[in-house]
């Protein structure tokens, strides 16, 4: 798709076309179609691993978005641990705390976020 990139100016009055063509997704492939962004807290985990399943609002993804995971700011333990995600859909999907060295033993914290670009 040829995008259509604008810049406005302010006090610029915007016709139709300039919002119908250049801040529409379909139209527009800089604009993202569907977005998503959640954080969460599970506490400290110790053990081998610990995974949690993160559900997406019903209907926002009609195919399955590109996700960013990270750990969440001082999250403790986090020095020690790998976040990752898996079995990603359009209705959710699975987020892993990995160990590097031993055992889990941090605060399973983390931010999510879902973009699905085109249509």
């Amino acid at each position: 798709m040829a995008s259509r990139h604008q810049t406005f100016k302010q006090g610029q009055v915007l016709n139709a076309a300039d919002l119908n063509d250049t801040c529409n997704p379909t139209t527009a492939d800089h604009i993202a179609y569907a977005t998503h962004a959640t954080e969460f807290n599970d506490g400290q985990k110790t053990g081998g691993s610990y995974a949690r399943n993160v559900q997406f609002p019903d209907g926002r993804f009609t195919k399955p978005p590109i996700v960013q995971v990270s750990l969440a700011n001082a999250a403790t333990g986090a020095n020690n641990v790998l976040v990752a995600v898996s079995n990603i859909s359009t209705t959710g999907c699975r987020v892993h705390f990995l160990p590097i060295a031993g055992g889990l033993n941090a605060t399973c914290s983390a931010t999510v976020i879902a973009i699905q670009m085109g249509a």
